[in-house]
């Protein structure tokens, strides 16, 4: 889980650090992690993670990523992640 970390030290004020690149990328990282963990039918408890992470952190965004967010809150349910109801 590469972006998962937590290394930065304040606010960024300067050019981007590799831990800001990372934490920008990280929710991207979970989609996709998602996507190809669902395709292979893998319907784990890693799965259904990183479909909350995308739900949580895409939710109200621009319409390309609040729609992901709509799809990882279907799958969500589809799956039957435990601590759905």
């Amino acid at each position: 889980l590469w972006h998962e970390h937590s290394d930065l030290d304040g606010y960024p004020i300067r050019d981007a650090q590799p831990a800001e690149v990372d934490w920008a990328f990280g929710p991207l990282a979970r989609w996709r992690t998602a996507v190809l963990l669902d395709g292979t039918g893998d319907f784990s408890s890693e799965v259904c993670r990183a479909y909350r992470t995308v739900t949580r952190q895409w939710a109200g965004g621009e319409s390309a990523y609040s729609a992901r967010a709509d799809t990882a809150r279907r799958r969500v349910v589809e799956l039957a992640c435990e601590g759905t109801r």
